[in-house]
């Protein structure tokens, strides 16, 4: 890519244009901004939020690191479950990761009767 993206601005503005092939408004809609806030982000005259660059990632699948530092590929690997991302990024150790899998795998009642249990255990007043 011929292209300099030293700047979050700049990554945001080539993902925007070239890659995802958005408007400045398409894009605002996107995450509840006008265009102008959208043409502000990418000219650097305005901040984008840790709020703004996060649903970035999210809904588009961009990888975190390229989009604030310019490292990595700009999409993520979509063979990543969501565990696996909450687990990056909470640096959650293995045996959190298979209580948190073996939990989404029980039905409503079951998680509702564990949910229960560990509130009358750990929370005094039940909350």
């Amino acid at each position: 890519m011929s292209e300099q993206l030293n700047t979050i601005n700049e990554r945001l503005k080539h993902l925007r244009k070239n890659v995802l092939r958005l408007t400045q408004s398409e894009l605002g809609n996107t995450l509840g901004l006008g265009k102008a806030a959208v043409s502000k982000m990418e000219s650097n005259t305005s901040t984008i939020t840790e709020q703004n660059i996060k649903l970035i990632c999210k809904e588009f699948n961009v990888n975190y690191d390229w989009l604030v530092d310019g490292k990595g590929e700009i999409f993520i690997d979509t063979d990543r479950t969501t565990i696996e991302l909450l687990a990056d990024d909470y640096k959650l150790r293995p045996v959190e990761v298979s209580l948190i899998e073996e939990f989404v795998k029980l039905d409503e009642e079951e998680r509702n009767v564990l949910l229960n249990y560990l509130q009358n255990v750990f929370l005094k007043n039940g909350q």
